[in-house]
């Protein structure tokens, strides 16, 4: 476990970003489960932090490696972020630490540009092996040259591990044509406060390995300080994404914008029919590819998807058995092994709950994926946001599928756990509408009691998801109230739900649904249905 503690606390700081030098204030004070220390320095001017002078250099192995093209590679990030200029007209990409080389065999095969790029660890080798990319092994130095003057120059999680950013960044710039774009992502540094939900808190800190926290003022002052003459800066959810160049005009070309699904499927598929089955590469594509199926609710298209990757997977491990894996329940933690099952788990899951309607074998399929993922954390394995969200929607789902079948089973843990990262409540609302939906409101009386005070916290929310469970829950506790001959409290409930719904902004189809269904709950019993 990690030892975290929050402090204020003057420390002298020279800043690395803007350049400032003086009293600045220590945030935090981090133990790693290894041992690692580090004391996070805040400059009072940008508020980016300074963690460490020197970074642990990379050395990855193989196990780490296949760990990062199984699981840990944010793939379509990187084709969303790609795929951010005109794509018409960039016909020649770098990527200045480039990894594995995805970013350059997307930008090959989704566009067809010319592209290279720069990568000082092993996973260029493996990247250069296996995808057939162009990668120079070596860092990007005031030695380095384009040998192919980029349209696009790109440089993703790199600016965090690098001592003397500007230094990097003046650099690049003396090389970046005058019609080029620079584009450069890396954590935000309002991902780290008190509030913060630990993957992302430490995937910002990264203990070791991170020079510097960035914040968006600091970025500013570090291209102005390099010579940029025109700079941008996005916030994306806990990264921050800045785009420089030398002109306006060049400037103007970048737009972030999401590559099309279409074509992401369709590049996934491509790629895995020319790949050995039973690979590390094979099963990571195969991995992300059932999941944008079963995300978009295609489940013809994901079965085969899922049956073939079960095949692939017994090639790669030996003796694959789910059930038997989980029971020994000890992951190695250089072995991909328990995050691929949690996620191949909870899409057999989903597939099972929506295309099978089969809420046993669901609700076994999800248990599964709250096992394999509960077991990889536990034992300190890395928290890929994307896992620790999916292990999340697995323990709600699961609940849904209990709810049809075993509606006290779901109500004890309904009411005996909340979900992470959700309101108070959440799984209760979301428990209780699918009982009653089955026709089991006469097994889950604490439920519902439990239900009236959720769904009035959970209409205020300010998040769609949380504002949905609340509303449903209400009109399905009318319902109930209704058949059962509770004319007065029935009214409440539709008046309630209906009132949340007009308070929206914009009604959705469900908010239409809701409010025309209230108002035909409230004639029926005799409220106002204004």
């Amino acid at each position: 476990m990690h030892q975290l503690k929050w402090k204020q606390v003057a420390q002298p700081v020279i800043c690395r970003l803007c350049g400032f030098e003086g009293s600045g204030r220590q945030v935090l004070a981090l133990k790693t489960a290894a041992g690692l220390k580090i004391a996070p320095v805040e400059c009072p001017v940008c508020l980016s932090l300074d963690i460490v002078d020197e970074p642990i250099p990379f050395a990855e192995s193989q196990e780490q490696v296949d760990i990062y093209v199984e699981v840990g590679a944010g793939i379509d990030t990187i084709a969303s972020l790609i795929s951010s200029v005109d794509t018409s007209s960039g016909s020649s990409f770098v990527d200045i630490g480039c990894g594995y080389g995805f970013s350059l065999y997307l930008a090959q095969g989704l566009y067809g540009w010319r592209a290279y790029g720069y990568e000082p660890s092993p996973l260029a080798e493996a990247g250069v092996a296996t995808l057939g990319v162009d990668i120079r092994n070596e860092p990007f130095t005031r030695e380095s040259k384009f040998t192919d003057p980029p349209d696009y120059v790109f440089s993703s999680e790199v600016i965090e591990h690098i001592p003397n950013p500007l230094e990097f960044l003046s650099t690049i710039r003396e090389q970046l044509p005058e019609a080029a774009v620079l584009v450069m992502t890396t954590p935000d540094r309002s991902c780290v406060n008190p509030s913060a939900p630990e993957p992302e808190l430490m995937g910002a800190l990264s203990p070791g390995f991170h020079v510097l926290v960035a914040s968006a003022a600091g970025l500013q002052l570090l291209a102005e300080r390099a010579g940029f003459a025109y700079c941008e800066v996005r916030e994306s959810a806990e990264r921050l994404i800045v785009a420089m160049a030398h002109t306006s005009a060049a400037l103007a070309g970048f737009a972030i914008r999401d590559v099309s699904r279409v074509a992401m499927d369709d590049w996934y598929e491509r790629t895995i029919l020319s790949t050995a089955p039973g690979t590390p590469l094979r099963i990571g594509l195969a991995s992300r590819l059932l999941d944008s199926f079963v995300a978009q609710g295609d489940f013809p298209r994901a079965r085969p998807v899922a049956d073939a990757l079960l095949v692939d997977m017994k090639l790669r491990f030996d003796g694959f058995d789910i059930a038997r894996i989980l029971a020994q329940g000890k992951p190695s933690l250089t072995s991909s092994l328990f995050p691929l099952i949690a996620g191949l788990c909870y899409n057999l899951g989903m597939l099972s709950l929506l295309g099978d309607q089969d809420p046993r074998s669901a609700s076994e399929h999800f248990a599964e994926s709250i096992s394999a993922g509960e077991a990889w954390f536990a034992a300190g394995g890395i928290q890929f946001l994307a896992l620790v969200n999916m292990v999340e929607q697995a323990r709600v789902a699961r609940l849904v599928a209990l709810a049809r079948f075993a509606p006290q089973e779901a109500e004890r843990e309904a009411l005996s756990h909340d979900a992470t990262g959700r309101a108070p409540g959440y799984l209760v609302a979301r428990t209780l509408v699918e009982a009653v939906a089955h026709g089991h409101e006469s097994s889950i009386g604490r439920l519902l009691s439990a239900g009236r005070r959720s769904a009035s916290t959970l209409v205020l929310s300010e998040h769609p998801e949380e504002r949905i469970a609340g509303q449903d829950a209400l009109f399905m506790m009318a319902n109930v109230c209704e058949r059962k001959g509770e004319t007065a409290d029935a009214r409440k409930l539709y008046a309630a739900c209906l009132q949340s719904c007009l308070d929206e902004s914009s009604q959705m189809t469900h908010e239409i649904d809701l409010i025309r269904e209230s108002r035909l709950g409230l004639r029926r019993c005799g409220g106002d249905d204004k």
